[in-house]
């Protein structure tokens, strides 16, 4: 198994994690795809960012990053459609602008860091659950 941050057949991994503390507001629990997490995702302000930890096909690529990175409880996933196949985003913190994602970049842990977090606005994250794809 190649290690999680390496880029495979199945997965696009752009990781990183975020203290509880820089989020906005608290964290979701870790759980993929479904009404709840599409309602959560949903409810955050269009306005705000995120930042995207991973991205795959193989839901247990995700599952063992978070393992792995111990951010169980702080991070959520979900299901989109990238190439017509099933895709997971893991997404971590809520921020009220892209600055304060920044900032929060830049307290990482250096091994989080050096993977490149991505910061994605909200307002994406709702459209590709209210598409089904990813864009």
């Amino acid at each position: 198994t190649p290690p999680i941050n390496a880029r495979h057949d199945d997965s696009v991994a752009v990781a990183s994690a975020l203290p509880p503390s820089e989020a906005a507001s608290t964290a979701l629990s870790v759980t993929a795809g479904g009404s709840s997490v599409d309602q959560a995702l949903m409810s955050r302000r269009s306005s705000h960012y995120t930042l995207q930890l991973m991205g795959s096909y193989d839901k247990q690529i995700i599952q063992r990053f978070i393992a792995q990175e111990n951010i169980e409880g702080d991070a959520i996933f979900y299901q989109s459609q990238y190439h017509n196949k099933p895709w997971y985003t893991l997404v971590y913190g809520d921020y009220n602008s892209y600055a304060s994602a920044r900032q929060a970049i830049d307290t990482l842990p250096s091994s989080l860091q050096k993977l490149k977090p991505w910061i994605k606005p909200i307002a994406r994250v709702q459209k590709e659950l209210k598409t089904h794809q990813v864009l």
